[in-house]
């Protein structure tokens, strides 16, 4: 149902922080080379039960991933450190945040006829609401009689053509997620082969100097990806080999 679409957002969103947050911690606990408390090992474990047995991945050949060509029109500001993911995979929150200025109030009703304009047919007076209360309360916005302007400083989100772009710690966890499967994307359009999961992983980590490696990038996140992927048709198994390869 519409009405369900928000919760069903802020679940997938939990999700994708939890995973995230499992990996870091995962990886923290390694590089401070203490064994992995049982929580973290019963997730890990489970996971590596519910995978394919895949075969131990070949090394890549030593190479340099270029950077994907970043879509036009770039917004203003950019940097080589932003990132960018297609409106369509934007929280509704995002979007509101890019719409405002620290100069121009804006009131509830252009949110969402802004926001509708965007694909969301479902946003309604309620749901821009609590994007306003959260962003109160977080500092990113104050309220003003004619409406809703961001505090000085916040503006680090922007909309230029069918992109979201900005920081990467501006972005929600989901929109991370979509900005690492295009990554994925366009590290396979390189390997006409296909790669392994802990080959992309691999990949992303030592081959992609301009992928930013704080972004969680381990097998568990990249399994959970190429399935969303798949489910999109853009990319299929190749074979019984384990390996993943685009959808020509």
């Amino acid at each position: 149902m519409i009405d369900n679409l928000p919760k069903e957002r802020a679940a997938l969103d939990a999700l994708n922080k939890l995973l995230d947050d499992a990996e870091v911690c995962k990886r923290l606990w390694e590089e401070a080379g203490m064994p992995l408390p049982r929580p973290l090992t019963a997730l890990f474990v489970s996971k590596a039960a519910h995978d394919d047995s895949e075969a131990p991945a070949l090394p890549l050949p030593l190479m340099e991933i270029p950077r994907p060509k970043r879509p036009r029109p770039l917004p203003r500001g950019v940097t080589h450190e932003w990132i960018y993911v297609p409106i369509n995979e934007a929280h509704e929150a995002s979007l509101v945040r890019a719409m405002l200025s620290s100069t121009v109030a804006h009131s509830i009703a252009e949110l969402i006829m802004a926001v509708s304009d965007y694909g969301r047919a479902d946003v309604n007076k309620g749901s821009i609401a609590n994007i306003g209360s959260r962003l109160n309360r977080e500092g990113v916005i104050t309220y003003t009689e004619t409406g809703w302007k961001l505090r000085e400083g916040q503006n680090t989100l922007e909309i230029s053509g069918d992109h979201l772009w900005g920081p990467l710690k501006a972005f929600h966890a989901q929109e991370v997620a979509a900005y690492r499967r295009m990554s994925i994307m366009h590290i396979l359009r390189s390997f006409s082969g296909g790669l392994q999961i802990a080959q992309i992983s691999e990949a992303l980590h030592s081959y992609c100097s301009w992928f930013n490696t704080s972004i969680p990038h381990g097998q568990f996140l990249i399994k959970t990806d190429m399935k969303t992927l798949a489910d999109k048709k853009l990319v299929r198994k190749i074979g019984g080999s384990h390996k993943w390869g685009l959808v020509l």
